[in-house]
């Protein structure tokens, strides 16, 4: 029998509200503030995996995602199975706006990565409608966000949009704004973490990591000790998808821990973080971090301190041009990759629809895609243009979009 050892981790900050929920059968109970869950798997020397199993299930999504465009519906777990290549756009068909001038508040959730850049690409393509915006960013608190959606009701505004702001943190604003007629939507938050948006979009979050633990297990053959670090109080990011998957392989261990935004992009307490978990977790051979969107290099230097680089793999979702330079060193050994830009796309289709009164499609919905890369099939560069085009260049989400509002969006962000 393995059996994963508790991790414990105090928090600073503030309570943040709101629970992360755990697939059934991929923990024994749910993790709770800064603890994680001991897990109990029966260990085997997998002779189905051998023949076949959940290793020989890993090893084909892990090949057609490191060539193709993979996505597939299912929020709280994805079924392996189901996750399949996509060469054209699957997406509803876009609405076009009805030409009437909105003001919109854009609030990501803290100053860096795809926080800022999605806002950037949502106020571009708005004010081609003629829309105006504002943008704003939060700092991973909830009382920081709860000001900035009161300052946006407060402007009148017709739509806020959300990125990767959980409704548990502003519920009583998006309550007040549904009462104004305001439309919210949310970009990388998924309905797990709760309701109240108008609308959501997310990044398929749960789809990369059920690809990143399928990587681990074929990667290790079946012998994969992981890590997960997930956010307290917040589910968005799909770790709890990731454990259920990898919680298919039989041989293989898991650990988690969570921790608040604010420690995320603290640098010191993240090298601190990493090299102490280094060290603690001699037997963890992947650790499995949140986002590449948050600071990964002080990861990289946590773990290199503790004495285990090469040894400890470090493996992300959200390829950003902040993580893109660790896949060259090999600090990163694999991540996958989405495009900020189709993300931003959806989420400005999703307020055209809630504006005219019309359903909006489930958070799943939208056809996004995703694809793993290493060092050697990365992105010819970390920017994001290289990263929307890497996509676009699998799947052209661009056109139907183009299309159906009749505007040049090539070169927004």
């Amino acid at each position: 029998m393995h059996k994963s050892k508790m991790l414990r981790y105090s928090h600073t900050v503030g309570v943040m509200a709101g629970m992360v929920l755990l697939v059934a059968g991929c923990t024994s109970s749910g993790s709770k503030g800064g603890e994680s869950s001991p897990r109990t798997q029966q260990s085997t020397e997998s002779g189905a995996a051998s023949s076949g199993g959940f290793l020989g299930d890993a090893r084909s999504l892990v090949d057609l995602a490191s060539s193709e465009l993979v996505t597939a519906t299912g929020l709280a777990a994805v079924d392996v199975k189901s996750i399949k290549q996509i060469t054209s756009y699957t997406g509803p068909t876009p609405k076009p706006p009805t030409g009437k001038a909105y003001k919109v508040a854009i609030i990501g959730c803290v100053p860096t990565g795809g926080c800022v850049k999605i806002p950037k690409y949502i106020a571009d393509v708005v004010q081609k409608f003629g829309w105006t915006s504002t943008q704003s960013y939060g700092d991973g608190t909830p009382s920081k966000y709860q000001s900035l959606y009161e300052t946006a009701i407060s402007q009148g505004v017709n739509v806020i949009f959300g990125i990767s702001i959980p409704p548990a943190f502003v519920s009583a604003q998006l309550a007040e704004a549904k009462s104004k007629g305001i439309i919210t939507i949310a970009g990388n938050v998924s309905p797990v973490q709760g309701t109240g948006y108008t609308g959501y979009v997310d990044a398929r979050e749960p789809v990369q990591k059920t690809v990143l633990s399928a990587w681990m297990v074929s990667e290790s053959k079946g012998k994969a000790n992981a890590v997960f670090a997930s956010l307290q109080g917040n589910d968005g990011l799909g770790v709890s998808a990731g454990k259920a998957a990898f919680g298919q392989c039989t041989s293989c261990t898991s650990e988690s821990f969570s921790d608040t935004i604010p420690n995320y992009i603290n640098s010191l307490a993240v090298l601190q973080k990493a090299q102490s978990l280094a060290k603690s977790e001699a037997k963890a051979n992947y650790l499995v971090w949140p986002t590449g969107t948050m600071p990964l290099q002080p990861v990289v230097q946590g773990i290199s301190q503790a004495g285990r680089s090469g040894d400890l793999k470090l493996i992300t979702s959200d390829l950003d041009p902040g993580s893109y330079p660790l896949l060259d060193s090999g600090g990163l050994a694999a991540a996958t990759v989405i495009s900020p830009r189709w993300i931003a796309l959806a989420m400005t289709d999703a307020a055209i629809r809630g504006l005219a009164g019309e359903s909006i499609p489930a958070a799943d919905a939208w056809g996004i895609g995703t694809t793993l890369v290493d060092k050697k099939s990365a992105p010819t560069s970390g920017s994001y243009a290289a990263i929307d085009s890497f996509i676009q260049s699998k799947v052209d989400y661009l056109a139907p979009y183009q299309k159906a509002w009749g505007v040049d969006l090539s070169s927004i962000g």
